[in-house]
This record gives C-alpha cells, structure tokens and sequence, in this order.
C-alpha cells in the first residue's frame, strides 16, 4: 500500500528526478555500478551455470507456449519478464476457473509454484536488499512490494495445492 500511494502522488514534474535515479540505480552504465535486474548476476558465479539458469527459464516459458524471450531482444531473466510469465500463468490460471477446468487452473498453479521457487523466489529478496541499500525512496518500496508480493503468491500457492489435490 506504501507503494501504491507513492505512485499516487507523483507528479510530471518528478518524473525526470524518478528517471535519473533508475538510472543511477540500475544502470546501463557500468561505472556507475548498477544493480543489476537479472537472475543470473545474482545467482550463479559463471558461464556455465548462468547458461544452465537461463535454459531452465526459457524451458519453463516454452512449456507455457511462450516463444523464446531471447530471440524477441528481451532478456530471459529479467525482473520485468519473469514476473510477466507469472503474470501470464495467472491469467491462464483464471481463464481456467473462469471455464470451470479445475484441471487446468491446478496445472497452472503448479506452473506458477515451480518458476517462483526456482527462480523468481531465489534472487528477488537479494535484489530488494541492494536496492534498500542504495535508495530510500520509491524503488525501495517497489523492491518491497515485490518481494512481499512474491512470497505471498508463493506461499499461497504451497498451501493451496495440498487442498486442491484432495478436492479433484
């Protein structure tokens, strides 16, 4: 909510402040530092984990129907793509409840479950903790918001599926 009303009360003017410190923040210029916004600078030492890491988020998205992120210029392991793909199964997920396919929206969660304990949830809490370390303002509450966001989907998950198997 803290993150929502800051949004609220931006202003034209604060764009241009706001741009800056994204800049500052997350780049593209590497002698500032910048945090990066993908898995694999935050999870793996080297070139052959980071191909293994990204060949798992692009088999979890090509199971989902979803064409290469690579091959469209978007970056596999982006914060903004990873958490689209749970945005999407989401959809997915609600589109089958909506159908009455209880089969499917359980096959969605179990999709949503898999990518956020390999992936999202693993690196998201280390990526919040850089941020909070270097703003104070409305990235910080952007990184909170989707860390809380994240555990809470994923918790929900791991507790909803128990009763959902007992049901169908």
């Amino acid at each position: 909510s803290r993150f929502l009303r800051s949004i609220s009360e931006l202003d034209p003017e604060s764009l241009t402040d706001i741009e800056s410190r994204y800049q500052r923040l997350f780049g593209p210029t590497p002698s500032s530092n910048p945090i990066p916004l993908n898995e694999t600078s935050f999870l793996v030492p080297g070139a052959e984990e980071t191909g293994w890491v990204l060949a798992s988020v692009e088999r979890h998205y090509s199971s989902a129907g979803i064409e290469s992120t690579s091959a469209s210029g978007n970056i596999p392991d982006h914060i903004s793509v990873e958490l689209e793909f749970i945005g999407f199964l989401s959809g997915c997920e609600a589109d089958a409840w909506a159908a009455d396919d209880f089969k499917e929206a359980r096959r969605m969660q179990d999709r949503q479950r898999r990518f956020l304990d390999k992936h999202i949830s693993k690196w998201v809490p280390i990526l919040q903790r850089e941020i909070v370390a270097r703003d104070d303002g409305l990235f910080t509450l952007a990184g909170q918001a989707t860390h809380v966001q994240v555990t809470h989907d994923l918790d929900f998950l791991r507790s909803l599926q128990p009763l959902m198997r007992s049901a169908i």
